[in-house]
């Protein structure tokens, strides 16, 4: 219901989901720029996009690479972790 809507007792939301490319930050936002339009055209007041959508990495990959650095670390002398080789 309009009436509703602008006595402010809704909010119009959206879920943005881009087709996006891994590791190409300006392919993914221009993307995610093209949804932000589209909902706000739809009169959303909010919209929200998966985490790490512009990078496109996943939490597993994220971890990996961690674990690669903290591992470079104690191999380097640098870290007091006891992580196998």
């Amino acid at each position: 219901n309009e009436k509703a809507y602008l006595m402010g007792k809704f909010a119009r939301l959206a879920v943005g989901i881009p087709a996006v490319r891994v590791a190409d930050p300006v392919f993914n936002e221009g993307r995610t720029a093209s949804l932000a339009r589209r909902a706000a055209e739809a009169r959303a007041v909010l919209t929200v996009f998966p985490e790490l959508g512009l990078s496109s990495y996943t939490a597993d990959d994220l971890f990996h690479q961690a674990l690669h650095m903290m591992m470079q670390a104690h191999r380097d002398g640098g870290s007091r972790l006891y992580l196998p080789t």
